[in-house]
């Protein structure tokens, strides 16, 4: 489990900016959600850890259907599948937008 979040990193999400993330929602079908923004909280971390910089991932999904805030198993090309803890954060016109904070 360390070694699959030692992956999860600000440095290997940002290239992934505008691509595409799938969750399966069973019979709801599958919706795209498209990582729009890697921004660094900044903050030390001690020396001993295995985690890089905090950092939040920023989706944008569509407004149907709402994802709850919770766990979501999202599958990349790349990264393959990833639990992430979304929380919806805002709403544009024609869209979603969800956050994954990495601490």
């Amino acid at each position: 489990m360390a070694e699959e979040l030692a992956k999860l990193t600000r440095e290997r999400f940002e290239p992934l900016v505008d691509q595409v993330f799938h969750s399966d929602l069973g019979d709801a079908g599958t919706v795209e959600l498209r990582l729009v923004e890697v921004t660094g909280m900044g903050g030390d971390l001690p020396e001993d850890s295995h985690r890089g910089e905090p950092f939040s991932a920023l989706f944008r999904g569509p407004l149907e259907p709402l994802l709850p805030q919770a766990i979501h198993t999202l599958r990349h090309d790349d990264l393959g599948e990833l639990g992430l803890f979304l929380v919806p954060v805002g709403q544009g016109e024609d869209h979603i937008r969800y956050e994954a904070v990495f601490s």
